[in-house]
């Protein structure tokens, strides 16, 4: 059996189905699922903001996509990232700030260093801009990645309000 080759593309707009589907997988591998009841007013708004952010720039995406010997595609793997507006403050005086997001790796395609490969463009992609702070939120599986590229965990706290 021929190890399918593995190539890196930016996601497209006709890629939002596939980003919104891993950010599914992912919520529910780390044991939070979409509620049934909420799934699809959940997913109509993720894609009408990912279309909107991606359309603007403000979001851009990696896939790690596997091509097989009849050049039939499949994305392996993906993560994306906002740029978004922030206060400059003590910490570096930018205005600008990188948020890491949607890191999945199908299940097939595991343990070969995908996540990592696409985090670190993220990263790069971040350097180009002089984005200097770049945040995520980890899962358990991904935390051990992301302290090796030098991510630290802070102290941030969080209110949800009721509507």
């Amino acid at each position: 059996m021929t190890i399918p080759a593995i190539h890196v593309r930016r996601v497209t707009e006709a890629d939002i189905a596939t980003v919104v589907y891993h950010r599914q997988s992912m919520f529910r591998d780390m044991g939070m699922p979409t509620p049934a009841h909420r799934a699809d007013q959940i997913n109509a708004a993720y894609q009408r903001w990912l279309t909107r952010t991606l359309a603007a720039g403000d979001y851009v995406g990696f896939f790690a996509v596997s091509t097989d010997e009849s050049g039939a595609e499949q994305v392996a793997a993906g993560a994306g990232l906002l740029i978004y507006d922030w206060i400059p403050n003590l910490m570096d005086g930018s205005e600008t700030r990188g948020y890491i997001m949607n890191v999945y790796t199908e299940a097939a395609f595991r343990k070969r260093g995908l996540a990592r490969q696409l985090v670190e463009l993220c990263v790069e992609h971040c350097r180009g801009l002089g984005i200097q702070l770049i945040m995520l939120h980890a899962s358990d599986a991904g935390r051990p990645i992301y302290e090796q590229l030098g991510f630290k965990q802070t102290n941030e706290m969080r209110l949800t309000l009721d509507k």
